[in-house]
């Protein structure tokens, strides 16, 4: 014979599993992209003065050392390099979270086209950058000049 605590438990978890097919699973997906950009990431971001093999001068009598820029706002990244310009203008950014601190980013062109960057917080004031250079950038102001 069945007790009534057993016949209860048996009743409830029957109950519960009858359930459980309609109840929809709601699943994050890292494929999916958003507007904008993360505040996380937005501000000032500079790097430590590294050398280049390149040929161009940016300074008189240092022609391979220099630094990269980041500014970074809600709709776009501007990249500079000691005494040199903007890539160009930027239409539309989106992002998507990879993983934890791990962001991907992707700017559609005025002129036509796309680039991704892939960005890896370690904490809110250092950043690595993977792609287009692969580079260690810390941030030293949560606003940009412009």
């Amino acid at each position: 014979m069945i007790k009534r605590k057993q016949l209860h438990l048996l009743l409830a978890s029957a109950l519960i599993f009858s359930l459980a097919p309609i109840a929809p699973l709601t699943h994050a997906s890292a494929a999916t992209w958003h507007k904008g950009i993360p505040k996380v990431l937005r501000g000032t971001w500079i790097t430590k003065r590294f050398y280049s093999k390149e040929k161009i001068r940016f300074k008189p009598g240092d022609p391979h050392h220099y630094r990269i820029r980041m500014y970074i706002n809600s709709q776009m990244i501007d990249v500079l390099r000691d005494g040199g310009n903007s890539a160009g203008s930027v239409r539309k950014t989106k992002y998507r979270v990879l993983r934890h601190n791990v962001y991907q980013l992707k700017e559609y062109w005025e002129e036509g086209g796309t680039n991704k960057v892939t960005i890896r917080l370690e904490n809110h004031k250092k950043a690595y950058v993977y792609a287009p250079f692969s580079k260690s950038f810390t941030k030293t102001s949560n606003s940009i000049p412009f």
